[in-house]
C-alpha cells in the first residue's frame, strides 16, 4: 500500500539522446519521482543508473545505491543554489558528485536550456578549458562544469538535471561559519583554515586575472561572475581554489570586464547572501565585525599582492582599494562599500582601519609565502619581528595564512609570542593565542610570555594574557 505522503509517479521505459537544442542532453523516460515531480534517493539511483554518459564517465554509476546518495536540502537553502533538488553521490572518497536540477524561471520554461548553454560555452573556451576540473595548473583556480545532463518527464514539463564533480574542502561561506567556531570554542584551526582560504583566493585569482589579462588586447579580463562565498571551495590540505556555478564566465568572453567586479562581489556583496542572518547575532558583537574584517580582508589582500614583484605591490594595493571603496551595484547604482540598510552597518566602518593599516606597514608588502617561512641568521621570523612591532599586527593573520610557524623559535628560544608580551602588544597576544600559540612555550632562561611580560610591567599584555 503506497505511502499518503508519497505517491511515485511511473513514466515508461526508454533511454536516449535529446539533443535538438544543441548540448547533449541525455533523456531518461523510465523514472519513478515522487508527485511533485522530484526525486527521492532511491528513485534517484534508478536514475542514474539509466545514464550512458554518468556509466561511460565512471563505471561506479551503473551500481550506484541509495546508500550512496545523500539530499542536501538544507545545503541548497543556505547556499542560495535555487533549487530544492540538491544531491550528492559519493562513488568513492575520491569520486563524489553533486546532482542538482536547474529549474526553469516562470517567465521562460526554456532557461535550462539556456543556461546548459552557457555552461557548454565557458568550458568549451580555450582559456577556461586549461583550468577545467582535474586542474593541472595548481597556481590557477579550477572550475567545475557539468559532466552529464539528464532530463526527465514529469506530467506536461521536461526537468533538468545536471551532474558534475563534487569540489573538494569547504565553502567560503562554511570558513565564515568556521571563524565563529573559532571563537566560540577557541580552536585555532578553524580560524587558521579561514585566514588561509581568503589567501589563496586571493592569490590564485590574482594569477588568474593577470594571466587572462596579457592574453587580451583591451587589457580587461575574464571573470567568474558570481563571485560570492557560495561559489568559491578552498582544500586545505593541497591549497587548491575551486569554483562553482560557473555558466556566468561566458559574459565576460566579448565584452570588456575589470576584475573589480568579483573582487567587490567577494568583499562586499558576498555578505548580504541569505545564510548572512545566521550570522547577524554573533557579528551583532562590535569587536567580532573588527576581527572578521581584520582576517579576512588582509589575508586577501596579501595574497592577491603576493603574485606581483615587490616593488609593485603598493601600486596593485591602491588599485584593489579603489575597486572595492568604489564600486555600485549595477542594478541600483548604490555604493556597496557605504550601504548600510541591508547588514545594518556599512563595510566602509571596518575596511577603513584596516586598509590604513596595510598602507602605513613596512611589512604587509613584503608577505608571501617564500618571505612568511624564512629565517633569518638569528633563528627570528617576520612573524617575531611583527608580534613586537607598533603598527603592524595587520601582519599576523596574512603571515600565518602563507605559511609562518606560529610558534618558531629563535636562537633564544623566544616564540613571537614572547615578543608580543615583552613588548605589550596586547592585540598582537589575542591574535597569536587565537591562531594556535602556544602560552606555556619557554625561552633558554626558562620564561613564559606571562613571565616577559610581568618582568617588563607590559600592563595590557597580562590582562590580555590572564583573559584567554
Amino acid at each position: 500500500m503506497l505511502n499518503r505522503f508519497f505517491l511515485p509517479v511511473f513514466l515508461t521505459v526508454f533511454t536516449g539522446i535529446f539533443a535538438a537544442s544543441g548540448p547533449n542532453i541525455e533523456h531518461i523516460h523510465n523514472v519513478r519521482v515522487d508527485k511533485k515531480g522530484n526525486f527521492k534517493r532511491k528513485m534517484l539511483a534508478d536514475y542514474l543508473k539509466q545514464s550512458e554518459q554518468l556509466k561511460s564517465h565512471n563505471s561506479g554509476f551503473a551500481k550506484v545505491t541509495e546508500s550512496q546518495i545523500k539530499h542536501m536540502s538544507q545545503e541548497a537553502k543556505d547556499a542560495s543554489w535555487g533549487t530544492s533538488q540538491l544531491f550528492k553521490c559519493y562513488l568513492s572518497n575520491d569520486n563524489q558528485y553533486i546532482i542538482k536540477e536547474i529549474k526553469a524561471s516562470c517567465s521562460n520554461p526554456n532557461s535550462p536550456i539556456k543556461e546548459i548553454e552557457r555552461l557548454e560555452l565557458a568550458k568549451s573556451y580555450q582559456p577556461i578549458a586549461n583550468c577545467v576540473h582535474p586542474n593541472k595548473m595548481p597556481e590557477y583556480p579550477q572550475f567545475i562544469f557539468p559532466i552529464a545532463y539528464l532530463s526527465y518527464t514529469h506530467g506536461k514539463n521536461r526537468r533538468y538535471v545536471v551532474v558534475m564533480p563534487s569540489a573538494k574542502g569547504n565553502s567560503l561561506m562554511n570558513y565564515m561559519t568556521e571563524f565563529q567556531n573559532g571563537y566560540k570554542k577557541n580552536n585555532h584551526a578553524y580560524l587558521q583554515a579561514t585566514g588561509k582560504s581568503y589567501f589563496y583566493v586571493g592569490r590564485r585569482m590574482s594569477r588568474f586575472y593577470e594571466y587572462h589579462r596579457s592574453k587580451r588586447t583591451d587589457k580587461s579580463t575574464i571573470l567568474h561572475g558570481d563571485f560570492h562565498m557560495g561559489n568559491i571551495f578552498f582544500d586545505s590540505k593541497t591549497n587548491q581554489v575551486t569554483l562553482i556555478d560557473n555558466e556566468s564566465v561566458c559574459r565576460s568572453f566579448n565584452s570588456c570586464k575589470s576584475r573589480a567586479e568579483d573582487i567587490a562581489f567577494l568583499t562586499l556583496k558576498s555578505m548580504f547572501v541569505s545564510k548572512w542572518n545566521e550570522h547577524k547575532l554573533f557579528f551583532s558583537n562590535h569587536s567580532r565585525k573588527k576581527d572578521w574584517y581584520d582576517l579576512f580582508l588582509p589575508c586577501f589582500i596579501a595574497g592577491y599582492l603576493s603574485t606581483y614583484d615587490q616593488k609593485y605591490r603598493f601600486s596593485e594595493f591602491k588599485k584593489l582599494k579603489g575597486w572595492i571603496k568604489s564600486y555600485k551595484d549595477p542594478e541600483d547604482g548604490s555604493h556597496w562599500y557605504t550601504n548600510t540598510k541591508t547588514l545594518g552597518f556599512s563595510h566602509k566602518s571596518y575596511m577603513d582601519p584596516v586598509f590604513s593599516r596595510i598602507e602605513n606597514s613596512k611589512i604587509f608588502f613584503s608577505i608571501d609565502i617564500e618571505s612568511a617561512q624564512k629565517y633569518f641568521a638569528d633563528g627570528r621570523t617576520l612573524l617575531h619581528d611583527t608580534a613586537k612591532n607598533n603598527g603592524e599586527t595587520i601582519c599576523i593573520w596574512p603571515l600565518i595564512a602563507a605559511g609562518a610557524s606560529i610558534n618558531a623559535t629563535d636562537n633564544h628560544d623566544n616564540i613571537p609570542l614572547h615578543e608580543a608580551a615583552w613588548s605589550n602588544r596586547d592585540e598582537a597576544l589575542k591574535r597569536l593565542i587565537y591562531a594556535g600559540s602556544n602560552k606555556q612555550a619557554k625561552d633558554r632562561n626558562g620564561h613564559t610570555a606571562q613571565d616577559k611580560a610581568k618582568y617588563n610591567n607590559s600592563h595590557k599584555a597580562i590582562d590580555m594574557l590572564n583573559s584567554l
